[in-house]
């Protein structure tokens, strides 16, 4: 059968590929462009699903539709098939390489790299490709994917504004902006995002969960339920909607609430990502409270209910979260154990992923070491995992190891290189508390206060909050402060 380059000259209807800027595609059949570009359609408005099986439809009616293949492998279906077998279609595209355009082949090799997490060679041809398409909406919006998964914000603004200029019907790039302007500070551009997110599509549950989680941030947490009660009202499998419910009863300090709600996340979950979230949320209600032991006994627990349903990944962190718990709860040897079954879970982990999940276990195999005193020990890991960083091209772990140098100095008293290296750290509350530790050791006791308050008032619900706050907010008792 005869492979056509279909353009708009051949289809007279309105279709995506007419609106981006002729960018080529390669099909047999007209039949088949016109579900690729609902596809795309579906999936410049996030709606995974819908788009998976408007691309599934296209490569029915052509097998060797290489683009449609391509795309079809970065729709998420559920929470826990997360790819529908990426490598399978990547590699079904790639085969088909020689029969496509120049800029369907470059778009192919550019995500091929994404996902073996070549993130040097994925840039370089992304960069090809804006080059021969400067207002081309699909690869606007694979360069936002790939500098939001860099948390690279400012780029993420960059070419999501760019990407309105060429259209502003699409939901993508006010996720984008939305999620850039937190990280960066700027809320109120940020709730316009989410608004014009949620008119995009407003019975999608996503942009109603994503305003709901700033107006949590922003303290607004009644104004936050109801959008949270609006995402799991359209979609009753949204249980994230109800751990969040749950999360502002737990900044109002409602711990019952705050149990009813993820207990009922937990009993409500369709999927075993979703149970496992809620039931970590359960245990982090436990180190909120200060109950290590109990804490402690939940992890394990959604740790072998992950290994037992293959979830390798999400045991891989309650295996770490443990081991930080343990190593600053006297227990050593029980935190040593944790890394140690953590090294074996990467053991099983196949591809590329391997290497960038070794390089953490190793970080927090020196944080267990420093919480020893093993400092020269720590400092010797720590050394060996830069080493192997270096020679990555992955290079996501570094705020981690700036964490861990930091970590380095504080233990050997040197406060001010302690806190170079924290401000360059990850952006997180273990982060913070270590930084306020180290500024009042040094005798700057108001910026150490600072940071203390801010941890205290921090309503963005995750394991560093969780581990520090109840430590924090006695530590400002302590000093006469209000923890609220």
């Amino acid at each position: 059968m005869e492979i056509l380059i279909l353009s708009t000259v051949l289809i007279s209807l309105p279709n995506e590929a007419a609106k981006a800027q002729n960018f080529p595609i390669t099909t047999s059949s007209k039949n088949a462009l016109q579900f690729f570009n609902m596809g795309m359609r579906d999936l410049l408005n996030l709606q995974y699903r819908e788009a998976a099986e408007n691309f599934g439809s296209a490569i029915k009616r052509d097998p060797n539709f290489a683009l449609a293949y391509l795309y079809r492998a970065q729709c998420y279906d559920d929470p826990d098939s997360i790819i529908y077998n990426v490598n399978k279609a990547i590699e079904k595209g790639i085969a088909l390489k020689d029969k496509i355009s120049n800029g369907e082949r470059l778009l192919l090799i550019a995500v091929r790299a994404r996902f073996i997490g070549d993130k040097t060679e994925e840039q370089s041809y992304l960069d090809q490709l804006l080059r021969d398409y400067p207002n081309n909406k699909w690869i606007l919006a694979q360069l936002a994917k790939f500098y939001y998964r860099i948390s690279d914000y400012k780029q993420i603004l960059k070419y999501s504004n760019h990407f309105l200029q060429a259209d502003t019907t699409f939901a993508l790039p006010y996720s984008m902006i939305g999620y850039a302007s937190i990280k960066l500070g700027d809320y109120k551009t940020a709730e316009n995002a989410f608004k014009k997110y949620i008119s995009r599509v407003p019975d999608n549950p996503a942009p109603h969960h994503w305003y709901a989680t700033l107006l949590q941030m922003m303290g607004r947490f009644e104004e936050s339920n109801i959008q949270f009660e609006k995402a799991f009202s359209l979609d009753n499998k949204y249980v994230k909607a109800l751990i969040g419910i749950g999360d502002n009863y737990l900044f109002e300090d409602d711990f019952a609430n705050a149990r009813y709600y993820y207990h009922r996340a937990s009993q409500k979950a369709t999927y075993i990502n979703d149970r496992l979230g809620a039931q970590y949320n359960l245990a982090l209600l436990h180190l909120y409270k200060n109950q290590i032991p109990e804490a402690i006994g939940v992890f394990h627990e959604i740790k072998e209910s992950a290994i037992a349903n293959n979830v390798n990944i999400t045991a891989l962190s309650y295996c770490l979260a443990a081991a930080i718990i343990l190593s600053e709860s006297d227990e050593p040897e029980l935190a040593l154990q944790e890394i140690k079954e953590a090294n074996s879970i990467v053991n099983d982990i196949p591809g590329s992923t391997k290497e960038h999940l070794t390089e953490s276990v190793m970080l927090y195999k020196s944080y267990v070491l420093l919480q020893q005193g093993k400092i020269a020990e720590a400092s010797k890991l720590t050394n060996e995992t830069i080493s192997i960083i270096k020679e990555s091209s992955d290079q996501t772990n570094i705020p981690k190891l700036n964490f861990v140098k930091g970590m380095i100095a504080f233990e050997q008293d040197n406060y001010k290189e302690a806190i170079s290296y924290f401000r360059i750290a990850e952006d997180n509350p273990l982060v913070w508390y270590y930084t306020a530790l180290a500024y009042q050791n040094s005798g700057d006791k108001t910026k150490g206060i600072g940071l203390l308050k801010k941890i205290s008032h921090w309503s963005v619900n995750c394991f560093e909050l969780a581990f520090v706050r109840y430590r924090v907010r006695q530590q400002l008792e302590a000093n006469g402060l209000p923890i609220n």
